[in-house]
């Protein structure tokens, strides 16, 4: 058996529950890495996508609903950045509370072994358990806690940068209707 099926084992049965808060939380980790820091487009990409009044073929897409649709598209987006995190500190929470529940049932070996007068192996088993498992919740809990709030803060500021595009799109749609509304008003005046 591998050193770390050893450990696991030492652990005792809770160490297992925490091994798989461990492996769920890295993996949610994960995608939100993904999500968050996959292709990230440049300025220049960023004005072209958002910038209704940089070609004809743009502003004749201008629309009354287009506001709208933008401030949809705009919140859609914000809850994709911020999916899973509440289940991430969830999971990320009840690492800690594993490694005390593993502490106490290798208390209750320990006092166990003690009580029915069994070698000192057993005891030093319940001791090792408990320790182990305080260990193992307490390294999990660390590492993630710090990744999420990065994360997380990173969720927050591409939110932001969302909702900005969407107040600098609604600007732009402004001038783009008044500026239509002027040229139409100025053409049936020089028709008359």
């Amino acid at each position: 058996m591998s050193a770390i099926g050893e450990l696991i084992d030492a652990g005792g049965p809770v160490m297992w529950l925490i091994v798989v808060d461990c492996v769920v939380v890295w993996a949610l980790l994960g995608e939100r890495m993904l999500t968050l820091y996959g292709r990230q487009f440049t300025r220049k990409e960023r004005a072209k996508r958002f910038d209704p009044s940089k070609s004809e073929k743009r502003r004749a897409l201008v629309t009354e609903g287009m506001e709208t649709r933008a401030e949809r598209a705009a919140m859609a987006e914000r809850v994709r950045l911020t999916r899973h995190f509440a289940l991430i500190r969830s999971l990320i929470a009840i690492a800690p509370l594993l490694g005390l529940l593993g502490t106490v049932s290798g208390m209750i070996v320990t006092f166990d072994g003690i009580l029915l007068g069994k070698r000192m192996s057993a005891a030093s088993m319940g001791i090792a358990e408990a320790l182990l498992t305080t260990q193992f919740g307490l390294a999990v809990v660390v590492p993630a806690l710090v990744v999420e709030r990065i994360l997380a803060r990173r969720s927050a500021k591409l939110a932001e940068a969302r909702m900005l595009q969407v107040a600098y799109l609604r600007k732009n749609l402004l001038a783009i209707s008044s500026e239509d509304v002027r040229t139409r008003v100025g053409s049936k005046g020089g028709r008359s």
